[in-house]
């Protein structure tokens, strides 16, 4: 089990580098590093990533082409796009791994900033948020380039194009006149009809606040028309090469949608509402695939000793289940696998647990951590989704395997209920 930063981490994110595992790291003294899990070394350290304030998040793009992308966001209020084989390139050509003593080679973000080397540093979005929310990517950020991130001003999220490191709509959680639900504490991103030609269309946000509430808003309040129409128009057309000469980068031609510059303020009487818990929502997500009803299962934590649960119908309608009480207060993050089968909460209580998702029971209660565990890691879901997926990218997700990060600066690998072996192991508690 590879050692951190002494300052804790914030981050970690499992994936293949042909046959490496590699794992990013953020943590709270403002460092992301690259771990070799198979020898438990640093391969590359970014010094000051986000002028040496804290890693809030990391997330991975799997991409089609040569630009694997680790996404980060930090306590600058900047969400940051790294070119990771540029990064690992620069760092096994120091070579100096020796002289740093097993620390790995240190890489000076700074000069990426100053130069605007595009090589390394992708984009930097200048989001002005300095709370702990985090942002969420697109479901298929492949196809549609977006993120959804918490803004300036706390009671407001909005849109961003990737591409084009712009906001392109804005949204205000304050309900009613007079009446607000406090500030978004944590945003979700996913497909109301996965798997249609328009599923890119058919998105929606999910914002947790610091009221207790979570909120609905459909991609109909969250895109404007000329958005919706340009979306189209991306969908319908190849890119020509006059295009790709127009600015919007080396990835003009792989299909992805891009946005157009525009606004539009919406507020949250345009969003469907639910009392979830008495606490802030500290963390949340929603599956990707619907129950035999239809309807997405989403779960959520904050201080509380239970675990959230509501569904999200196609047509937008947000009903309340039955919590799923625990030991203990407190939840740092939560996460569902990509199969829809299981979910994993990081608790205070230095407790990873795992859960049935469909039968809301306990599988599984892991202690290895000292401290309270902070982040949750499970293998990109963008693997899922394509055909033309690595075996050894698919094998890390029918393993079972996902990532924990604690307080006490250590990352825990686990290998947990195997995907493609699940349905013949039964589990009694």
């Amino acid at each position: 089990m590879p050692e951190g930063s002494a300052s804790g981490l914030a981050s970690s994110n499992p994936r293949h580098d042909g046959a490496t595992l590699l794992i990013a790291s953020g943590s709270t003294d403002g460092e992301i590093k690259v771990w070799d899990f198979e020898t438990r070394r640093v391969v590359a350290n970014l010094n000051k990533p986000h002028r040496s304030e804290g890693i809030l998040r990391l997330e991975y793009i799997a991409s089609a082409g040569s630009k694997d992308i680790l996404v980060s966001q930090g306590r600058d209020g900047r969400v940051c796009g790294w070119n990771l084989q540029a990064i690992l390139t620069i760092a096994a050509a120091q070579d100096s791994f020796q002289s740093h003593g097993g620390s790995g080679p240190h890489i000076d973000c700074s000069g990426f900033f100053a130069e605007a080397d595009c090589r390394v540093l992708l984009f930097s979005l200048n989001v002005g948020s300095y709370t702990f929310a985090q942002f969420a990517l697109a479901p298929d950020v492949t196809r549609c380039n977006f993120a959804v991130c918490p803004a300036q001003n706390d009671q407001f999220f909005e849109v961003w194009d990737l591409s084009q490191q712009n906001a392109v709509s804005a949204s205000c959680v304050t309900r009613k006149i007079g009446g607000k639900t406090g500030m978004v504490m944590c945003l979700k991103c996913f497909n109301l009809n996965p798997g249609s030609e328009a599923e890119i269309l058919e998105f929606a946000v999910m914002v947790g606040v610091e009221s207790g509430e979570v909120g609905l808003f459909a991609s109909s309040g969250l895109l404007s028309p000329a958005i919706t129409a340009e979306v189209e128009k991306n969908n319908q057309r190849k890119c020509s090469a006059e295009e790709a000469e127009s600015g919007v980068g080396d990835d003009a031609n792989d299909g992805s949608v891009h946005f157009a510059s525009s606004r539009l303020a919406l507020t949250g009487d345009d969003a469907s509402w639910l009392s979830v818990h008495e606490e802030p929502v500290l963390c949340m997500d929603v599956a990707t695939k619907p129950n035999s009803a239809g309807d997405f299962l989403g779960i959520s934590g904050s201080a509380e000793a239970k675990i959230g649960m509501f569904t999200v119908s196609k047509t937008g309608r947000v009903t309340l289940q039955e919590p799923l009480d625990v030991p203990k207060r407190g939840i740092s993050d939560i996460r569902i696998r990509a199969d829809c089968r299981i979910f994993v909460t990081a608790g205070w209580d230095f407790r990873v647990r795992v859960f049935d998702l469909k039968k809301r029971r306990p599988l599984a209660n892991l202690l290895i951590h000292t401290g309270s565990v902070h982040v949750l890691a499970l293998p990109p879901r963008g693997l899922l989704s394509h055909d033309d997926v690595e075996n050894q990218d698919r094998q890390l997700w029918e393993d079972g395997y996902f990532c924990s990060g604690s307080q006490d600066a250590r990352i825990a690998m686990w290998n947990l209920y195997p995907v493609k072996t699940k349905a013949k192991h039964k589990v009694r508690i």
